[in-house]
């Protein structure tokens, strides 16, 4: 007679087997080893960084300081109707 199998552990090492084989298949279709991901995440950074640095304020939050003047601004003692605004008359 022949040897007694567990069907059981024969399905799972067979599954085991074909799940390492195609990891290993995605890996090097997909993959990048821990080094490249590091040397990306690293460059990913630093470009932020940079372009952080570079960043302009936006026009609509300009900063505006006393004393400054900006258009349609009076001047000192100025009234609207110096200015000829119709709709102060």
């Amino acid at each position: 007679m022949g040897d007694v199998v567990n069907l059981n552990q024969y399905r799972k090492r067979r599954e085991r087997a074909e799940r390492g084989r195609k990891a290993a298949e995605n890996r090097v279709r997909f993959g990048q080893d821990a080094a490249e991901r590091t040397r990306n995440a690293a460059d990913r950074s630093q470009r932020d960084k940079t372009l952080d640095g570079k960043k302009l304020d936006s026009p609509g939050k300009a900063e505006v300081r006393p004393g400054d003047a900006r258009p349609g601004d009076l001047r000192q003692g100025e009234t609207p109707a110096d200015k000829g605004d119709p709709s102060t008359d």
